[in-house]
């Protein structure tokens, strides 16, 4: 009994080589789930980053960071 080359066992990633290029063939067949995946988070991207405001920071926030910076300081300074 001989043993071709084709039925010996094949390392992991070779497996994982195969799951890969198979995925590509079936999105390269059916684009859509690919272009949709990619056109939403996009579209949501877009959105989130057009919110009047979002990039600055609210200012009462930032009072109540500070009042806690320098609690958390001063609690440190009198456990040591």
């Amino acid at each position: 009994m001989t043993t071709y080359a084709l039925d010996r066992p094949r390392a992991p990633r070779a497996a994982f080589g195969n799951i890969v290029r198979n995925e590509a063939r079936l999105a390269w067949r059916q684009p859509a789930g690919m272009i949709a995946g990619t056109g939403i988070a996009l579209l949501l991207l877009i959105i989130f980053g057009e919110i009047p405001h979002s990039d600055s920071p609210r200012p009462d926030w930032a009072a109540t960071r500070r009042s806690t910076s320098t609690s958390r300081s001063s609690c440190a300074s009198r456990s040591r």
